[in-house]
């Protein structure tokens, strides 16, 4: 009993003895030591490991190798994560357990994050294209409520994207590729460290065609951070990003029209014009303390946004976001603590317009969309044997939706919601081996609706009054690491109340409603082994590969009775065979699948399943020269890479968007 005392004692604040404010001229700052405001991949995997549940981290060395151009590039062997992107581009469909299953455009259902701030909108709502896994260092997926600890509550988690340091970058680093589809980008970066500074910056310019007629795309985008040490115990550290992205809609397909020619575009999509364009610029700045037991953090952020999204009408939204959040995290003898505080406000506004060949016509809503979320989550860690740990936890959040509206042709429709909702969880992770875990956990999730949902777009005038999403889920996996043999697998099932439901009520226009109950479950699998080493040249055959089944149903439901709920296949598995030589070089094919799954909630209509095959080729070291290149879809497979959903599907339905046809792609960069 004593023990466990000292183990809390440890945990005593004594933030008022602290010495951190002491001049910078009193301190000695040495050769390159790890940065205490953005840690590397290795405390990340540290921390990851702590999780009593399905987490992980991956490197960008392992997408790195071939295309690196979307967020399926980064995370498309990351166990738990199902990702098509939408056409070719950025904008994809992503989703963990279920998590904002019907979007194939934005986000939601997941708490996106750049070097460990949120970059999700106040709402919940995020965009994809401001990422460029090209200037990115490691990925952290926590999934489920394993993302409470990142500040998450909902039911997928939290995925966060952190960028290289100047202590952790090479001093130069280019890269270039190119390739189908009038494919092209360029990356430069660079890294440094003077005395108690570091610095790093990296910019990056993409065009592309794109496969099928009206998908061009271009992006920019510039990042870096700087940091400075005033001490061993205490750092500060700036963030800035700026994007401008300009990505051409193709639009939905019927299946005929997809099977009949894949590139071509929807026909209301070309008369319309229809794309979507943004600039945005991102400020953050973390502090942080660090005394080897107790740690202190401390961080705000700002967002600016201008998207011109015209569509079924042209949608104008100018988007002020910020954020704060204070962290404090003590490790003790039998105890870790954290508690974790953050508070998010965003003002959006939102005017719509009659969509005349991509410009504005008459205006038809103009309107204010203030989001606030809060919350505050305490977690403690106890050590009950010297390799057995349970973990206790509590979120208590809160959220606003206020529509203050400005147009008053159909009356005021101003309006207001208030959520809240309280979820514990209790984890137990046991070490069977040294890094190899097994884990289990149960856990309540709650989501409040974002905009996307409550303003019914291209439907009657109004505002829903929908519930918040809630669920409570039981998780049970292993993670290892053997050296020849990594894995990271998990098995969920979750109750949901009041799911946020999706179906588009015409082409690019959807609606969302309240299912009673539903259940989701799964399998997560994913990993790599070298099952055969001390080849010719010094090789190895590497194989690495990601499982993935989605079981998610109905529950008695007045329309849809049991049926599976649709949006992504039940089924979807990737796999890659290298055989690696010593040096650097490596080479050798890949495949990827999905099965059928219905695009209509009444169970009527599904998207064929599909089967892909590629190949890669390439030689990356740690300094110097890199190439490579990559063959994808090279049987020229004709597939729907995501679906949109429907409540009752016919043969005449536009959801289909068609994946990429037969694509090589080419790089080669040089890193000092």
């Amino acid at each position: 009993m004593s023990h466990h005392r000292a183990g809390l004692l440890a945990c005593v604040p004594t933030i008022l003895s602290l010495n951190v404010f002491l001049s910078a001229a009193d301190v000695v700052v040495e050769a390159p030591r790890p940065s205490l405001t953005a840690p590397g991949s290795e405390s990340a995997k540290a921390e990851a490991d702590r999780q009593p549940g399905g987490a992980a981290v991956i490197t960008a060395e392992t997408w790195l190798t071939g295309r690196s151009s979307t967020w399926k590039d980064m995370l498309g062997f990351a166990s738990g994560v199902f990702i098509q992107s939408r056409h070719g581009a950025a904008e994809s469909r992503m989703s963990i357990r279920g998590s904002g299953l019907q979007r194939t455009f934005h986000q939601r259902g997941l708490l996106l994050l750049a070097d460990g701030i949120p970059i999700n909108q106040a709402d919940g709502s995020g965009d994809f294209q401001s990422i460029d896994p090209t200037l990115a260092d490691h990925v952290v997926v926590y999934r489920g409520a394993n993302g409470h600890a990142l500040g998450a509550a909902n039911l997928g988690g939290a995925i966060d994207v952190v960028s290289p340091t100047g202590r952790s970058a090479a001093p130069l680093d280019v890269r270039f590729e190119a390739g189908s589809f009038g494919y092209g980008r360029a990356t430069v970066a660079s890294g440094a460290v003077s005395g108690a500074w570091d610095g790093w910056a990296g910019a990056s310019v993409l065009g592309s065609e794109g496969y099928r007629e009206h998908s061009r795309s271009q992006d920019q985008r510039v990042q870096g951070n700087v940091g400075y040490a005033f001490n061993d115990a205490l750092e500060n550290r700036t963030f800035i990003g700026v994007t401008n992205s300009i990505s051409a809609l193709p639009g939905s397909l019927t299946r005929a029209q997809m099977e009949d020619d894949p590139r071509q575009a929807n026909a209301a999509n070309l008369a319309g014009d229809q794309h979507r364009d943004y600039p945005l610029i991102r400020a953050a700045d973390r502090l942080a303390w660090d005394d080897g037991v107790q740690r202190v953090e401390v961080a705000v952020a700002y967002s600016w946004k201008d998207l011109f999204h015209p569509i079924f009408q042209v949608i104008d939204q100018l988007s002020h976001d910020g954020l704060g959040s204070v962290r404090y995290a003590c490790v003790g003898d039998t105890h870790h603590i954290t508690v974790l505080a953050t508070h998010g406000l965003g003002l959006v506004h939102a005017q719509q317009f009659i969509n005349v060949g991509g410009d504005r016509g008459v205006q038809t809503a103009d309107g204010y969309q203030r989001s606030i979320n809060s919350a505050v989550d305490l977690a403690d860690e106890i050590r009950i044997r010297t390799d057995t740990w349970i973990t206790v936890g509590l979120q208590v959040a809160q959220a606003t939706r206020d529509f203050d509206d400005h147009f008053l042709s159909n009356g005021d429709q101003s309006d207001g919601f208030r959520y809240r909702g309280a979820s514990p969880r209790f984890g137990v992770r046991h070490e069977l081996a040294e890094q190899v875990q097994i884990y289990g956990n149960v856990s309540r999730s709650f989501e409040a609706p974002s905009f996307g949902e409550i303003v019914p777009v291209g439907t009657a005038p109004g505002l829903l009054d929908l519930e918040a999403q809630t669920a409570t889920t039981v998780e049970v996996g292993t993670r290892g690491d053997l050296g020849r043999a990594r894995w990271d697998a998990s098995v969920y099932y979750a109750w949901l109340r009041d799911e946020l439901i999706g179906f588009q009520v015409a082409p690019g226009q959807t609606r969302t409603l309240n299912a009673n109950r539903t259940r989701h479950a799964g399998i997560e699998l994913g990993g790599d082994v070298v099952p055969v080493e001390d080849l010719y040249a010094d090789g190895r055959i590497r194989l690495r590969a990601s499982y993935l089944l989605n079981w998610f149903r109905f529950t008695d439901d007045d329309q849809f009775g049991n049926n599976q709920i649709a949006g992504v296949p039940p089924t979807a598995v990737r796999g890659e065979a290298l055989y690696e030589f010593a040096g650097g070089w490596y080479t050798g094919p890949s495949v990827e699948a999905a099965a059928a799954g219905y695009v209509d909630h009444a169970n009527t209509t599904q998207a064929p399943g599909w089967a892909l095959l590629g190949a890669k080729a390439g030689y990356r070291a740690a300094h110097g020269f890199s190439a490579w290149i990559e063959g994808r879809n090279l049987l020229g497979k004709t597939y729907a890479a995501t679906y949109g959903v429907l409540t009752t599907a016919t043969a005449s339905s536009a959801v289909y968007n068609p994946g990429d046809g037969r694509a090589v792609y080419v790089g080669a960069g040089w890193r000092w």
